[in-house]
């Protein structure tokens, strides 16, 4: 629960909520018209296989490398 200082409206903060809120509405939608955007200029021509790996590099780059299986020791 939120409490105001004496003098302090209480729909204020109903007020600022709502403007946040809106705020990022706003900026979620601008994002996803840009990267709408930007889907849509990437060429269709391109295989789907190297835009997946373009977009996938750079995790698959950090990503840990497995270490092969281990033998069994033959002692």
């Amino acid at each position: 629960m939120v409490r105001y200082d004496k003098g302090e409206d209480p729909n204020m903060y109903a007020y600022w909520l709502e403007t946040m809120a809106n705020d990022r509405i706003d900026t979620l939608r601008r994002e996803a018209t840009e990267r709408r955007m930007v889907a849509e200029s990437t060429p269709a021509t391109e295989p789907i296989r190297s835009r997946l790996y373009r977009r996938l590099a750079p995790l698959l780059r950090s990503a840990p490398t497995m270490s092969p299986r281990p033998r069994a020791c033959v002692c």
